[in-house]
C-alpha cells in the first residue's frame, strides 16, 4: 500500500458521443434500470445526432435528465446535422 492507493480512481468527468441502450425502447422516457446514476456520477458532456438512425436522440435526452435529477453537472449537445459523421477536418471524420 503506497499513496496511490489512497487516491479516489473516479473519474474526474465522462465523455459520451452517440450513446446508444441509455434509454428503454418503447417506454416513455425510462433510464435503462442497468445504468445506475448517483450523485457520484461524474459531470459528463453527451454528444448526439437528432437525426442518428442507430441511437436516438433520446438515450442522450434520458441520460441528461438522470444526471440533472442526481444533481451532476452535465452538458448535452445535439446536432441537427448528418449522424454519425463528425469531420474534424476536410478528409477526416470519426
Amino acid at each position: 500500500m503506497d499513496a496511490a492507493d489512497k487516491e479516489s480512481c473516479r473519474p474526474d468527468f465522462a465523455v459520451a458521443l452517440y450513446p446508444g441502450h441509455l434509454a428503454v425502447p418503447g417506454t416513455d422516457f425510462a433510464l435503462n434500470p442497468d445504468i445506475q446514476v448517483s450523485n457520484q456520477t461524474p459531470p459528463t458532456f453527451l454528444l448526439q445526432a437528432e437525426d442518428d438512425p442507430t441511437d436516438p436522440v433520446d438515450n442522450s435526452l434520458v441520460y441528461y435528465a438522470a444526471l440533472r435529477k442526481a444533481g451532476v453537472p452535465g452538458v448535452g449537445m445535439r446536432l441537427g446535422c448528418a449522424a454519425r459523421n463528425l469531420r474534424l477536418r476536410d478528409g477526416l471524420s470519426w
